[in-house]
């Protein structure tokens, strides 16, 4: 480990792990294919079906009320998820930011990865987060590092910038209250 390593050791909780859920969740991405993908597939059967049929307006709302539902089962399935016995007895991850690669490690697998790895990597004023791509992220929440360790993370991030989006004391796009 060289000197302008950072080693940090992050205890998830349950908000931590729904929050994730969420954002997994709401991204932009995963709720446009489901609802252009429900919507195409609901209106054409509707349209096949009854061809100019006044009660077409009624199927499109049973549309609408169907896929809120979903949207609100998926939150409720994330909440429990998140809460569950089983998520609040994980393991701490340990993190360690090296200049060629990031280790991670808990008492049942160890993880190494090359920088280029992340697509991107953001900062709010409690997290950093890098991101693999648009749904899968690892959350480091600042109240685990030591002093200093943040200022190094941050020079390390920079380093990498080239190899990803790195938005630093921005935070992710329309979630800085969140994260």
């Amino acid at each position: 480990m060289d000197k302008n390593s950072v080693e940090v050791e992050v205890q998830y909780d349950s908000h931590d792990l729904w929050l994730s859920y969420l954002i997994s969740y709401f991204t932009f991405s995963t709720v446009w294919y489901f609802f252009l993908s429900f919507a195409v597939y609901g209106l054409v059967l509707a349209f096949i079906f009854l061809k100019g049929d006044p009660r077409f307006l009624q199927i499109l709302g049973t549309l609408v009320t169907a896929f809120v539902f979903v949207i609100l089962l998926g939150l409720i399935n994330s909440y429990f998820s998140a809460t569950s016995g089983s998520a609040k007895r994980k393991p701490p991850v340990k993190f360690v930011f090296e200049s060629d690669r990031i280790n991670m490690s808990n008492d049942k697998i160890e993880s190494r990865i090359e920088w280029s790895f992340f697509v991107k990597a953001t900062e709010s004023s409690q997290r950093f987060c890098l991101y693999t791509d648009d749904k899968k992220q690892y959350w480091l929440p600042k109240k685990a590092f030591a002093d200093g360790d943040i200022e190094k993370l941050r020079q390390l991030l920079l380093d990498h910038a080239e190899a990803m989006d790195v938005r630093l004391e921005g935070g992710a796009p329309g979630f800085e209250g969140m994260i």
